[in-house]
């Protein structure tokens, strides 16, 4: 774990999301890079094709100041959380064994730019409730990080995540998808006192593979504790329910969908950890 990538949009959820990788990034010495993006505005010129240019030019006046505002505001939160942390700034490695920080504008679509870059992260944090209209640039952030990065990303409320989180919960069907986010969870899997592994029986889910998965990290060096499970109604909400009454500070899972989550593509277990989480959540697509 040694780049984090923390998507920032000028909003009051920046700094909890700053401050959960400076948390993360702590024992791993890891390097955090800060990205703001804003949209190109010569792609924004087209909605006003045929109107007067002195409308067009006051409009892009007023977006442009709009989005200078936000980029100042991620950029002191950023500013505050690596002065907080006493990492220093680095464009490139250092070599030396601390944790560093990376201030970094881009312009373009969010989905072309968290893919670039969160490609070349190891993790991606961000902070926030993107399915309750917490605010549309969000809900843009975390589907893109998820759909297009191929990295797991680590969803925090306010309160954000420790470094070492202690309990940790796996939630486990077999999935491609879920094998993604234990990929990307396994250096913090490490560091846990208590490892959980839920595995819900389902169609498509036998419950006996929770103790294929136990088996698996045993060989890791981590000792696990099975916890088959058996619904009787939906499986997000007893998910959940379990992870709360393991005392779990970190649930670990596969998330399924394809592109927006405005659209609701996402399904019925994923969704309603996210709209209903109140652990944060390191899921992978």
């Amino acid at each position: 774990m040694r780049v984090i990538l923390v998507p920032l949009g000028g909003e009051a959820y920046d700094r909890a999301a700053l401050a959960a990788a400076y948390q993360i990034a702590g024992p791993f010495r890891a390097h955090i890079v800060g990205l703001f993006t804003r949209p190109d505005p010569v792609e924004g010129i087209g909605v006003f094709q045929g109107s007067p240019p002195e409308m067009v030019d006051r409009v892009m006046r007023v977006a442009t100041n709009s989005w200078d505002d936000r980029a100042a505001r991620a950029r002191q939160a950023f500013d505050e959380a690596r002065t907080g942390a006493d990492a220093a700034l680095a464009d490139r490695p250092t070599g030396t064994d601390t944790v560093t920080a990376r201030w970094l504008e881009g312009v373009g679509a969010d989905e072309v730019l968290l893919a670039e870059h969160g490609r070349l992260a190891d993790l991606i944090v961000l902070a926030g409730a993107p399915s309750k209209g917490a605010s549309v640039g969000l809900e843009d952030r975390f589907a893109s990080a998820l759909s297009h990065s191929a990295r797991p990303v680590l969803l925090v409320r306010e309160e954000g995540v420790a470094g070492h989180p202690g309990t940790v919960a796996v939630a486990w069907n077999g999935s491609a998808e879920g094998t993604r986010a234990l990929s990307g969870a396994l250096p913090l899997l490490m560091n846990t006192d208590r490892l959980h592994i839920l595995t819900a029986a389902t169609p498509r889910t036998r419950v006996e593979s929770g103790e294929a998965l136990a088996d698996y990290l045993g060989w890791h060096g981590l000792i696990c504790e099975v916890h088959p499970m058996y619904p009787k109604e939906a499986v997000g909400p007893a998910l959940l329910a379990r992870a709360r009454e393991l005392g779990a500070r970190l649930l670990v899972m596969g998330g399924y969908g394809r592109r927006r989550m405005r659209e609701r593509i996402f399904g019925g277990v994923t969704r309603h950890v996210i709209d209903h989480g109140d652990i944060p959540l390191l899921i992978a697509h």
